[in-house]
Parts: structure tokens; sequence; C-alpha cells
């Protein structure tokens, strides 16, 4: 039988005789819909007309296996961890087109060799990429993944979940419509962090129209005055003509512009109740950094003896 490192990856993907074991996001999903997050919303004065599952969404790129057809062996948070890549991220964007790619064209995202056979052999492992020896594809377990988009805010959604949760499961959901404002569109990530109540805007794509902006500041006056943070996937270098689109819409609207504010993640951009960051290497530090930006203009107070659930 193949031997699992603490990461829990089998050092040997030899064929066994074996059934293979997949993850339970089912039994998972029971547990944390149980955290009261509708009912707490509507505590705060919100009535909330959906959200999206919370480990069982079609939309959400998700790992199948514990134990894979082909033998190989992986903790049940491995695709999660390797999430908060943003070189992974970039290689998921090209594997999600409806294209074939050859191998050194999903190399190119990546800083090393070593690092992307790890993320292949993984994604094949899982068999949400395929090859046929030339080329490579998009597996059949991704047929009702369309972009990275919902994956993104999952992520987003359960790293609250996972870092903030101390005493008690913090409630947290991906795309959550409210009744109120409902031709707003949803809300990628709502968190209820004790008295504060956190959204995340989450953009995967490199381009961000106006009219998305401006429904992402139509939904902070929503639920104002929670913090409401626009999380680009993109290089915190790569926000200044953003910014100074942003800004124009806000001082059509009498706001005042966003600043920027040096973090312990380069640079994110704030003003009043609205925050704007992209991300660097790893997307779990910049939300860390948001976080603790927010905890120096007293808009959040972490516990201080976090601990995962």
């Amino acid at each position: 039988e193949p031997v699992s490192n603490e990461d829990g990856q089998t050092s040997s993907f030899a064929m066994q005789q074996f059934s293979p074991v997949p993850v339970p996001y089912t039994m998972r999903e029971a547990v944390i819909a149980g955290d009261g997050f509708i009912q707490q919303m509507r505590v705060r004065g919100w009535s909330v007309a959906e959200t999206r599952p919370i480990y069982t969404d079609l939309a959400v790129m998700r790992q199948p296996w514990l134990v894979c057809p082909n033998g190989a062996r992986y903790g049940d948070r491995a695709l999660y961890r390797l999430l908060d890549h943003t070189a992974f991220r970039k290689l998921l964007r090209l594997v999600l087109k409806p294209q074939s790619w050859r191998r050194e064209q999903l190399t190119s995202v990546c800083t090393s060799q070593a690092e992307c056979d790890s993320y292949l052999t993984f994604l094949q492992d899982q068999e949400l990429i395929k090859t046929d020896g030339k080329l490579w594809y998009r597996g059949d377990r991704l047929f009702h993944v369309v972009d990275i988009g919902h994956t993104l805010e999952f992520f987003v959604a359960e790293w609250f979940r996972l870092t903030c949760s101390v005493t008690h499961l913090i409630p947290v959901r991906h795309g959550v419509t409210l009744y109120a404002g409902f031709d707003a569109g949803d809300f990628d990530v709502v968190a209820l962090l004790d008295s504060f109540l956190i959204t995340v805007e989450c953009k995967s794509a490199a381009t961000i129209s106006d009219a998305e902006l401006t429904l992402f500041i139509r939904r902070a006056r929503l639920v104002h005055p929670a913090p409401a943070i626009l999380l680009l996937d993109i290089s915190p270098t790569a926000l200044a003509g953003k910014i100074s689109r942003f800004n124009a819409l806000l001082m059509r609207e009498n706001r005042g512009p966003l600043m920027p504010v040096v973090s312990t993640h380069g640079i994110c951009w704030g003003s009043g109740p609205l925050y704007v960051a992209g991300v660097g290497q790893l997307l779990s530090s910049t939300l860390e950094s948001i976080l603790t930006v927010l905890e120096g203009r007293g808009i959040y107070v972490p516990s201080d003896n976090r601990a995962d659930y």
C-alpha cells in the first residue's frame, strides 16, 4: 500500500488493489450548515433569499478523492491549500478553458518546473485534468465549473471559517442574496465575525467594468456600516489604474476617494467602509493583511486565540 507523507500525498503512485475513497462533503456540509447564518443575519435586520451550498456547490472546483483511483492519497484540504497559491490559480484559469494545452504552455505560469509538476500531478490524480501524452485537457469532473470565480469565493469563505472561528464556528457563506436590494446581485462572501459583518467581493478576472464597481458600491451601501472588501486576484502593483476609475465613480456619488494604506502585504486602498486589495503570492496572506488594516482602524478586533474548528 502506498505510504503517505505528512501532507497526505503518497510517495508512490503504483496501481493498488483498493477502493477509492471520496471526500465526505455532504457530511461536512451537514455540520457547518448548523452555524445559524440565516438566523444571525435576520437578527441584524437582513432577510436572506438564497445562499450557495457550502461544500457541494457544483460551480466550485472540488477535490474528489482522499484515495484516488490511481492509488494516490491526499489530505482532505489539499486542494484548499493549493488554491492559496497564485501560480496554482493561474494554472486553473488555463485548464478550465475548453481547449487543449501543451505542457510548456501550462508550465509557463509557474516559477519552477517542480512547482508545476506538483500541481499537474495533483490535478491528474484527482481526475480534474487529463492528458493523451502530448496535450492536456480539462477533466470530466470539471463539467459544471465554468471558471475560477465561484471557487475563489469558496476559498475566501473557507479561510474566514477556518482562521476566525475560536470559541464557536463563525457563520460564513458565499453567494448570498438578500431580499432587500435583490436586483443589486449577490454578495460573494458574507462573514459574521461576532459584532462585525464583513463582505468580500471576489474578482478573478483582470478586468472589471464600471457596472460591476457600481454594484459593489450599491451592495456596500445596502449593508452599511459593514466593511466591504473588493478583492481583485491581480498583483497589488496593477491596482493603480483600477483605483483611478473607482475613485471617479465615488466622486460622482459624493464619496471620498480610496487612499493607499500600507499593510504587511503591500498596499491596499480604503475609504470609509470600502476597501480594495490585490493578491500577492499567497491569498491567505492578503486576507490576513486586510484584517490587520481593519484592526488598526478600529473596524475589526480579532480574537487572541484563533483555532481551527
